[in-house]
């Protein structure tokens, strides 16, 4: 009967394991489910940023372009290689988006009502951009060709200067404000000087047909260029530009209620999820309950009436003896009552001496169990608030590298405006304090490329805060300000973040911490060997080969920077300002001052935050130091740029060990 007693609980065992296995099956399938509706919804806000970056673009191109001669003279802008590597990415991620079987049609259907808006979007892109293109600006396309012929005519005596000076004074107008009247007036105008031309008498009949035609040409040209405003419609908000903006409205909303889709499927599948798993376990309680009661009935009568035998005997608290007999047996039941029965006549015994001390106990604990689960339910309280907070605040700070990673230069644009160089940048937490600019104008004097690291105060999510300010004056200084000197652009950025952070409201500056910025930006001519740069609390490091062709001298005097000799390199420490940007009020007249270095072919320049020399780690847990750093930069010249990324990096990892990060890392590269 034992024998048998075995098998069914074995069998019970296996059963119990198979149901547990589908059930595992089961629930995992949901949660594979569950996971791709994740991924679909981290997709789809891929895309999101993908399309606010391309619309950044598109809309910077119209800010700043329309009004560049840079632009028209060499018809490249980096704003519109932006938009369409944007534009590219776009495409892939939607087409890697179809290939998801989570997708319903509704969804598909969605999808592919916003490729083709896309499309159209990019038509009307290229469309404008052509238009203004054959508009132009000042010198160049249709407005360069009316100026042309409106300085003709100014040189002609034969037309009084009062109608010049007017014919301009309306063609200024309507382009300023767009109004017809100004148009009509302009018309009217071309009307009366011809009407004067005719009725004069000139001695030279050939003449008055010259003048005539340069002044029709004149308003020919006038007209075309209202007509490409009218086409254009970026002051109006009309023509193309109106088309633009209700195209990125329609591209919005779709995206908005495809992601919306997706938030409903994903509850619905975690809705169906959740039933599952509650039916699953109560079939499988079912199951264990019937599968139980069934062995108890047909194998474990004796166990039962031994077990009933036991309640008893511990239901009356351990002082009524047993008075039902057993039959008695060599089997491990027969043995389990009789060493009951040996327990039973030990604890009697011994049940009346502790009685007393155990009532006493008994009243101490319950009490002492009372203010357990009070401070027990306290703490579930706090855990549940605590790891909420914590998880908005992941979840938040997650969302704030993507946007941080919008406005810092991608792979493809750092490369192209600094040409040949590289960028190592490690965050200590999700989003960083250092930041990183480029920018690259078309000048007399051939390309310039321009470049900064910036250090602001504090890390993390404050650090962040005050990186977008930095890169926000930076860009205003410019790109709005078209500043080109480095020591401007570190003043104008040093006004925007004290204005931004409203230092000027303390008067008598007491007990006023200013929260402020290390910077070092360079301008750099490749075609002039010649490097103009501006720090405020950050060095800059140029490291020289040395050869019989190669000098120590970079046209600075000896106060300027201090010189490391090296085996076979030389390096440049060129000294900084010694205040922060963002520290220094207009009052204060012009602080920052710029240096310009002559440099040698094959020169490396490198800009850095105070984060990689002042990583702790290495087998005394000390400091890496400037010191360590420059010797190191030293050493990686000759390598390429990709090849100098990656001996810092691991140069670093390997110094910091499994020690924490204590603060952001930027360091920047560029081979002249």
């Amino acid at each position: 009967m034992l024998k048998s007693l075995k098998g069914k609980l074995t069998a019970i065992f296996v059963a119990f394991i198979l149901i547990s296995i589908l059930t595992a099956l089961y629930t995992a399938n949901y949660y594979q489910e569950k996971e791709e509706v994740a991924i679909l919804s981290t997709q789809l806000d891929e895309i999101e940023i993908l399309l606010l970056r391309a619309f950044k673009e598109q809309e910077n191109y119209f800010n700043f372009e329309t009004s560049n001669e840079d632009y028209f003279l060499s018809h490249e802008s980096d704003f519109i290689d932006g938009y369409q590597h944007n534009h590219q990415l776009l495409k892939r991620k939607i087409t890697q988006l179809r290939g998801q079987s989570i997708l319903n049609k509704s969804a598909l259907n969605k999808l592919q009502n916003i490729t083709h808006q896309l499309s159209k979007f990019d038509s009307l892109f290229v469309q404008m951009q052509a238009s203004i293109n054959k508009r132009g600006f000042k010198n160049f396309g249709l407005e360069g060709e009316m100026r042309e012929a409106i300085h003709e005519l100014e040189d002609m005596p034969e037309i009084p200067l009062e109608d010049i000076l007017m014919l301009r004074r309306h063609e200024k107008d309507y382009i300023l404000r767009q109004e017809a009247d100004y148009l009509e007036k302009h018309t009217q105008l071309i009307g009366h000087i011809l009407t004067e031309l005719s009725t004069q008498d000139f001695e030279d009949e050939n003449r008055k047909q010259e003048i005539q035609l340069k002044l029709q040409n004149y308003a020919h040209l006038f007209s075309q260029v209202a007509l490409y405003e009218r086409i254009i419609g970026l002051k109006a908000n009309s023509g193309f530009k109106k088309k633009l903006d209700q195209k990125i409205g329609l591209l919005s909303q779709d995206l908005e209620n495809l992601k919306q889709e997706s938030l409903d499927l994903q509850a619905s599948l975690m809705q169906y999820l959740n039933y599952s798993i509650i039916a699953f376990w109560a079939i499988y309680l079912l199951v264990s309950i019937w599968l139980s009661t069934l062995l108890s009935k047909r194998f474990t009568k004796r166990i039962s009436e031994l077990s009933g035998q036991i309640n008893y005997f511990v239901n009356t608290n351990f002082t009524a003896r047993m008075n039902t007999a057993l039959v008695n047996s060599n089997d491990e039941v027969g043995a389990l009552w009789n060493n009951f029965k040996k327990m039973e006549n030990e604890i009697v015994e011994y049940i009346e001496l502790f009685k007393e001390k155990v009532d006493e106990k008994t009243m101490e604990l319950m009490v002492i169990n009372q203010e357990i689960e009070s401070q027990k339910e306290a703490l579930e309280v706090q855990k549940i608030e605590t790891d909420q907070k914590n998880k908005d605040l992941v979840d938040g700070m997650k969302y704030g590298w993507r946007i941080q990673q919008a406005l810092l230069p991608d792979l493809k644009r750092l490369n192209k405006q600094i040409e040949k160089g590289f960028v190592l940048f490690s965050p200590k937490d999700v989003v960083s304090g250092d930041v990183y600019w480029t920018h690259r104008i078309h000048t007399k004097n051939g390309v310039e490329n321009i470049f900064s690291v910036v250090d602001c105060t504090g890390h993390g999510v404050p650090g962040a805060f005050m990186s977008i300010l930095a890169l926000n004056a930076i860009e205003d200084a410019t790109i709005a300000k078209k500043h080109r000197r480095p020591s401007f652009i570190v003043q104008s950025a040093n006004d925007y973040v004290f204005s931004s952070m409203k230092y000027y409201k303390n008067e008598s500056r007491e007990n006023l911490t200013k929260d402020g910025m290390d910077m070092a930006l360079c301008k750099l001519n490749r075609s002039k060997l010649e490097l103009q740069y501006c720090g405020a609390s950050r060095p800059l490091y140029l490291v020289r080969e040395k050869n019989g062709t190669k000098t120590d001298s970079i046209g600075l005097s000896e106060n300027e920077y201090a010189l490391k000799d090296f085996e076979a390199h030389y390096l440049f420490e060129i000294y900084p300002n010694k205040d922060t940007v963002g520290t220094i009020g207009e009052a204060e007249g012009e602080y920052f001052k710029g240096k310009t270095i002559q440099l040698q072919q094959n020169d490396m320049l490198y800009l850095s935050s105070d984060g990689y020399a002042d990583q702790f780690g290495g087998p005394k847990d000390k400091k890496f130091l400037t010191k360590r750093f420059k010797k190191l930069l030293a050493e990686i010249f000759a390598l390429e740029v990709a090849e100098q990324k990656e001996v810092l990096q691991t140069r670093f990892l390997d110094w910091k060990g499994d020690r924490e990060q204590i603060d952001d890392v930027c360091v920047m590269g560029v081979r002249v």
